[in-house]
């Protein structure tokens, strides 16, 4: 295989993955959430919308290595949401997104092709800001769970 069907399979699982976003199927599931769970609804939206431009993307790059976009199959994973909070789906997706971002490292570090391989850098980095984001939300929703330690022994 040589490097530019190497990247055109990458930027293939790479669309796969940003179209079975988990940002989408947490929308979707209209999870359960309080007004102080907005924040967390907005950045999981924010993260949505970059997927999708994501998937956009690494198609048209693709397409310009010649190849064809393949967004394979629903992964029903991803689905498994419904009529939970958001909070707890918020781990899920913290948990999905990290995998992501290792995976699309790895990509990016063996792409030998610039274009291509530009396209994962910036992936990984915007992608790397939503978690960081999204990690942000959590830690302060845990500080704002009744019983949770406010002060310092």
């Amino acid at each position: 295989m040589d490097k530019i069907e190497r990247a055109t399979e990458m930027l293939n699982d790479v669309l796969r993955r940003k179209i079975n976003s988990p940002a989408a199927y947490v929308l979707e599931a209209s999870p359960y959430a309080t007004e102080n769970d907005r924040p967390v609804v907005e950045a999981i939206e924010a993260l949505h919308a970059t997927a999708w431009r994501h998937a956009e993307e690494a198609a048209r790059q693709i397409l310009v290595l010649e190849g064809v976009p393949y967004s394979g199959s629903y992964d029903p994973v991803v689905a498994e949401s419904n009529y939970l909070s958001v909070r707890y789906l918020l781990g899920r997706l913290l948990a999905r997104l990290t995998e992501d971002i290792c995976l699309f490292e790895q990509y990016r570090d063996r792409c030998g092709v610039p274009e291509a391989r530009q396209l994962l850098a910036r992936i990984v980095g915007e992608d790397k800001a939503h978690r960081d984001r999204l990690q942000a939300l959590r830690e302060q929703l845990e500080t704002e769970r009744p019983g949770a330690k406010t002060h310092a022994h």
